[in-house]
């Protein structure tokens, strides 16, 4: 049987891995474009705070794709967003190590970010479960 990318997409793995995906391109074309306006050394400054915006993003998504199909709502926005910010630092590494030829993000700033996005992926989770309390009312 062949799938398409419809039908997995309509499954909760390809919900989740979308919302995570979306988080990921999130924090990618928000620090290219703050490449192109300033320096290099001065986006690292800002990428935690990118993460957490992405982050908070990525656990609305999550909830707002899968509805009630998830037990931990809360818990699996958390997780969402912490595999969008290791996901997220994995590919600007690369991506730094191709294009300059050295690491852009630290070992600290890498933790410092995943603790950030699964923080925020929390909060972005709540705050989609609070909206469609109040939405259903």
């Amino acid at each position: 049987m062949t799938y398409t990318f419809k039908d997995i997409m309509t499954t909760v793995w390809g919900q989740i891995a979308y919302s995570i995906l979306g988080g990921v391109f999130g924090v990618l074309l928000i620090v290219l474009f703050l490449t192109g306006l300033m320096s290099v050394g001065d986006v690292v400054g800002y990428i935690p705070w990118i993460v957490g915006f992405n982050g908070a993003v990525t656990g609305y998504t999550l909830l707002d794709r899968t509805k009630d199909r998830l037990r931990h709502k809360r818990m699996a926005g958390a997780g969402a967003g912490l595999v969008a910010a290791l996901v997220a630092g994995l590919a600007l590494n690369a991506v730094a190590r191709h294009m300059v030829g050295m690491d852009l993000i630290s070992f600290a700033d890498f933790l410092l970010m995943m603790l950030i996005g699964g923080g925020t992926g929390g909060l972005g989770a709540m705050l989609a479960v609070k909206y469609f309390n109040l939405k259903d009312k």
